[in-house]
């Protein structure tokens, strides 16, 4: 039996969510609620991709008025759902795992459409689709690399058109 979470039961739990999400450390919450640091830590973890997802959008847009490109914000929020995403998947928390996914996918879409990578009608090849690829434990570290040089990842996609697969 898993013990409830004390900052979920908090009365506090809406602005705490809002302060983590919004990048506030876990110390400074823990410590201007009376919580205990590994509490809210562990809350950080479990917080519903959606509302993660929520703020990260609304993170994007106030960086973009601190002067940031848009690109540097959206390379800076697709850190952050990485991070979630993978900690979803080390918790084997397949709901909210989906969820990020999905969210990671809008942000790579949308980053590659802002780099002039993904134009509208253009055929792009996939290099997420090679099974033998895709199925190594490396394959993140690969595709966040590749992700981040479209130059690179445009040759790759030529060479494995080429080579059939």
């Amino acid at each position: 039996m898993s013990l409830k979470c004390t900052v979920c039961s908090s009365p506090n739990v809406e602005r705490i969510n809002e302060m983590l999400i919004n990048g506030v450390s876990s110390r400074q919450v823990a410590s201007q609620f009376g919580l205990g640091y590994r509490s809210v830590h562990r809350h950080r973890v479990h917080l519903p991709a959606k509302v993660v997802a929520a703020g990260a959008r609304e993170q994007l847009a106030v960086m973009v008025r601190m002067g940031k490109t848009t690109i540097d914000h959206l390379d800076d929020l697709i850190a952050k759902v990485e991070v979630m995403v993978s900690q979803c998947e080390t918790d084997q928390d397949r709901k909210n795992f989906i969820a990020g996914i999905r969210e990671l996918r809008e942000c790579r879409t949308l980053a590659a459409r802002l780099s002039g990578e993904l134009q509208p009608n253009q055929n792009n090849i996939l290099i997420n689709n090679i099974p033998s690829m895709t199925e190594s434990k490396e394959w993140s570290i690969f595709i966040r690399i590749v992700e981040r040089h479209p130059e690179v990842k445009a040759e790759l996609a030529a060479a494995l058109q080429e080579s059939g697969l």
